[in-house]
This record gives C-alpha cells, sequence and structure tokens, in this order.
C-alpha cells in the first residue's frame, strides 16, 4: 500500500484558528470525495471532556484519533504520544493533523494572527506548503503562499493537488492499464476517493516496511533489492530451494 497523504497545521499557540481551518479543509475534502482522517494532539493530558475534536467529528472525518502524552482515544496502551503511532490509526488516504509541531511528517500549513507567529517559524526552519493568516491584515512574505481565513478554498484546491502528487509519485506512471484505468492519474483520483485497490504493478514481489510504515518502491529498486537478497540468502546452509518468502528484519543499534 502506499504511504498516505499528510498536511499537519501547526501555530505558535492557540487560539489562532487551527482547529476551524483544519476541519474546513476536512469538510471540503469530504465533499470531494475524498477518504479523510482527522489527528488531533493534545498538549497537555487528554480528558474525554475535550471539546475540539467533536468539530473534526461534524466536519466528516472517516476516523477522528486525538492523542496526548497520557492516552490516544483509542486506548492503545504504551502509546507514544508522536505522530508516526498515532497516524496507525488512521487509515485513510489523507490524513489532516492538527499539532505536533516537532514533527517531520508530511506538509506543513501555518495557522498565525501577526507576521511575528510567521516569522518564529522561518526561522526556525519551517518550509510551510502554505501559511494561513487569520488576522486583520494580510502580510506579505516572500517565498511563502499566504491564504486569508477568507480564503480557505484556496487552501482546499492547493492541498487537493498536493494529494494527488502526493500518489502519483508512487505509481510507475507507466500508464498500463493493469489496474483497469487508462492513466496512473485516474487511478490516483479513484484510490483516494475510495473506489479503487491500489496499483497492482506496485505491490507485488517486494515490500519495504520502515517502522510498520510501508515505503513506495519504484519497479528498479524493487528488482535490485529481489535480486541482491535472493543472491545472497541462496548461498547460506538451511535454506530451502522452493522457498516462498524471505524476511529481513534490522533494527537500528542505539
Amino acid at each position: 500500500m502506499p504511504t498516505p497523504y499528510i498536511v499537519r497545521f501547526i501555530s505558535t499557540r492557540s487560539g489562532v484558528g487551527k482547529t476551524t481551518t483544519a476541519s474546513f479543509l476536512v469538510r471540503e475534502l469530504k465533499t470531494r470525495g475524498y477518504l479523510v482522517s482527522a489527528v488531533k494532539h493534545a498538549v497537555s493530558e487528554l480528558s474525554l471532556e475535550e471539546k475540539d475534536s467533536k468539530k473534526y467529528l461534524e466536519s466528516g472525518a472517516d476516523v477522528v484519533v486525538v492523542s496526548s502524552s497520557n492516552l490516544v482515544v483509542v486506548y492503545v496502551r504504551g502509546h507514544r504520544d508522536i505522530l508516526e503511532d498515532a497516524i496507525i490509526y488512521a487509515r485513510t488516504p489523507v490524513i489532516v493533523v492538527e499539532g505536533f509541531r516537532e514533527s517531520r511528517v508530511g506538509d506543513v500549513v501555518l495557522v498565525a494572527s501577526s507576521s511575528g507567529e510567521i516569522e518564529y517559524f522561518l526561522t526556525s526552519g519551517v518550509k510551510p506548503l502554505a501559511v494561513v493568516f487569520t488576522g486583520t491584515e494580510k502580510p506579505p512574505v516572500s517565498g511563502v503562499r499566504v491564504i486569508g481565513s477568507r480564503d480557505l478554498a484556496e487552501l482546499v484546491n492547493l492541498v487537493e493537488s498536493r494529494v494527488v502528487e502526493h500518489f502519483l509519485e508512487q505509481t510507475p506512471r507507466l500508464n498500463c492499464g493493469k489496474c483497469n484505468y487508462s492513466t496512473c492519474r485516474e487511478l490516483v483520483e479513484a484510490y483516494v476517493r475510495g473506489k479503487a485497490s491500489w496499483c497492482p504493478v506496485t505491490s507485488k514481489g517486494v515490500k519495504l516496511q520502515v517502522d510498520n510504515v510501508e515505503i513506495p518502491l519504484n519497479p528498479f529498486v524493487k528488482s535490485i533489492l529481489k535480486s541482491t537478497i535472493q543472491g545472497l540468502v541462496s548461498v547460506l546452509r538451511g535454506v530451502p530451494v522452493t522457498w516462498s518468502k524471505i524476511t529481513v528484519t534490522i533494527n537500528r543499534e542505539e
């Protein structure tokens, strides 16, 4: 399976409109037929009275995950309060995330109400897909797309184009028709709406997972990995001639 498209909404503080902006995106993408999950990071310990998550439920998200330092809403013991663990439960092609400022996963949308808040992130090395400005007068920012809070349809169109691009990059771009669609783009547009299975060409033979997240491989890389591992394994004692599957696990040394 391909890796999902992830867009994170972050800000310097609460109360600037992250939840409103992100839930608007969820609602509009659902209107356009996308399968979308929402993942929210609760900075303080999570309470069952937590209210903001209701906005994501009302927006129509297929899955809503709320993660904090004490638990995740699905009550998984040993949960690590990091985005990589939280998105495991969000089994949709598109995942809209609120928070997790320290993460490096996915595209980033800054939500800010002042130019100082924007500058804070830019000087810290954050390279946003866009800035949603919720203040009174939209400031010019060199090299960054700034979207007013009344122009969120522009944000939805931008994210939608990134979704398609993200999944196209994980196809072989052969337009071979083996998926029963005439082009890889047509397959992607059907897949993100839950109307098609993933590309059969990229799903066979070799699968790579890093920390339980599947990494897409193009046909050339698959061929190299497969032939290299098969060659190494074939000279080892005890390997049956008619093996059906080889599994290799590599643990990072601390």
